[in-house]
């Protein structure tokens, strides 16, 4: 990638040919060519991949260091039916998405990622070649998702028919009570957060052999609901999670199980908060979005000599696998906040 430093048409001055804005009054800054021709190879890459194949470990730890560091995110806003096609092509034309999966995308009607870069630039670029598609897109910075860090979690939750109706919430580890107004709930974000976790043992069969065996193999899955619930400032939204959550806040609504009192729950919130947007949609659009935003997985690895008594000759490893999609689901519904607080 070229280095060149590229000259603001307003003020002048010298930039990173990485930056879309001038870093010293704002001002767009024309297109690299060479960064317009590496992007284009990129995506020739991208395209190329075979969607169903599986990542080979290297692929996997790259994917998972980009996604840890702070980048920029190509997002589509809804489309219309009759550019639904031309749309398609302009979305496959990026690289992350076929252009079946793009048809997908579409056809879930509401913001989804479309792309994510390291560099505002390449981003930009991207924005800039579906917009010449009439595609309606914009850019937005894992910064202003705030993305690291979930909505304070509460647990209980109670409606109070005071003046105007209020809700109070206990923070989970706080006696503290938070109260404020009904309708200043402005989204309620429902999900689902995968937790994945797979155990191996692997031997190899005596001295000097190579070969190794798998001796012992466990899997879990942990699936766990939660709620978004939020007002204009993230400083006064929360999270719920109907694991070990106080349903007693329903008063006589309360119901004998955990399903039925959050099914309660749902009704009482979709009732209170009646201008605001319940989006149920979470659990459809995470498996689409997983090109851009994957899940987060870990690998560990250790012996277990000083574990257990193996016979001579034999060296045992034990591999953990973890992997879960709270970071994917956290960016969906700050993503859903971002768009519809207007705080940008």
């Amino acid at each position: 990638m070229s280095t060149e430093l590229v000259s603001c048409p307003k003020c002048s001055r010298k930039n990173n040919n990485l930056r879309a804005k001038c870093i010293y009054c704002g001002e767009e800054l024309p297109v690299n060519e060479d960064l317009k021709k590496d992007l284009s190879i990129k995506a020739a890459k991208l395209r190329e991949r075979d969607p169903n194949a599986q990542l080979d470990p290297f692929s996997e730890m790259t994917l998972q260091f980009h996604q840890s560091l702070a980048g920029f995110n190509v997002i589509m806003l809804p489309v219309l039916e009759d550019g639904r096609v031309a749309a398609s092509e302009a979305i496959g034309s990026l690289g992350f998405y076929t252009v079946t999966e793009a048809k997908q995308l579409l056809n879930l009607n509401r913001p989804v990622p479309i792309a994510r870069y390291q560099t505002e630039a390449e981003a930009k670029i991207a924005e800039e070649q579906l917009r010449s598609t009439k595609l309606p897109a914009m850019v937005i910075k894992d910064e202003a998702l705030q993305a690291e860090t979930s909505n304070k979690r509460i647990k209980k939750l109670a409606v109070k028919p005071l003046s105007g109706t209020i809700i109070s919430v206990n923070l989970d580890g706080f006696d503290e009570e938070i109260n404020f107004p009904a309708n200043e709930i402005i989204l309620i974000v429902e999900g689902k957060i995968r937790f994945y976790q797979a155990e191996a043992t692997e031997e190899n069969k005596g001295f000097g052999r190579r070969a190794r065996e798998v001796t012992e193999a466990t899997e879990m899955l942990n699936e766990q609901t939660v709620v978004d619930i939020y007002t204009k400032s993230l400083d006064k939204s929360f999270r719920l999670r109907t694991e070990n959550f106080d349903y007693s806040g329903l008063g006589t609504k309360m119901k004998l199980t955990a399903l039925e009192n959050f099914q309660v729950l749902q009704s009482v919130l979709q009732d209170v908060a009646k201008t605001a947007i319940y989006d149920s949609e979470f659990r459809q659009v995470s498996k689409l979005i997983q090109n851009v935003w994957p899940y987060t997985q870990k690998q560990q690895s250790w012996g277990l000599k000083g574990n257990r008594l193996l016979n001579a000759g034999k060296i045992a490893t034990r591999f953990v696998h973890l992997k879960d999609n709270e970071l994917q689901f956290n960016r969906y519904s700050r993503l859903r906040h971002y768009l519809i607080s207007g705080e940008k």
